[in-house]
């Protein structure tokens, strides 16, 4: 959830490159809510253990680049550690961190600086929050119940 912000923020960046301001309206929207949550849950955040996290992810076979991880800290310092999450998308430090991510991630492709890029935008880049497959085990799920419940009828 923490680091939605960030895709949320990208893509309010791209809808400003646009000049679309009908996303822009949205993605502001959309990263107000966002705040709300993040200051919500600011405690419990800044509680985090981030070297056990990386411990942890490490241990458990996961590669996470050194620029992945110091993205990710520095996004939490901005976004939740420096309380900057209700104005995120005015702050420079916040927008900088996300531009050079972009940049550095594709190069001559960002759509940031690449009106072709830009073009070929939907709209929402990485803004859906992952479900790691709960629809799938949602609907086994269903599935069972329903087939208990008939068992059982005709028990």
């Amino acid at each position: 959830m923490t680091i939605l912000g960030t895709a949320l923020l990208y893509n309010l960046m791209l809808a400003e490159k646009q000049g679309n301001s009908e996303r822009v309206d949205h993605y502001n929207s959309e990263l107000a809510a966002w705040s709300v949550e993040v200051m919500e849950d600011a405690g419990a955040i800044r509680d985090w253990d981030l070297n056990r996290l990386w411990s942890i992810v490490t241990r458990e076979g996961a590669r996470v680049p050194a620029p992945a991880r110091a993205f990710v800290e520095s996004w939490l310092k901005i976004a939740v550690y420096d309380g900057a999450s209700a104005r995120v998308s005015d702050n420079p430090a916040a927008r900088s961190l996300v531009g050079n991510r972009e940049r550095s991630l594709k190069g001559a492709q960002s759509r940031l600086d690449n009106p072709q890029a830009l073009n070929q935008w939907s709209g929402a880049a990485g803004t859906g929050q992952l479900t790691f497959r709960w629809g799938n085990a949602q609907q086994i799920l269903i599935d069972i119940m329903s087939a208990l419940e008939q068992g059982v009828r005709h028990a």
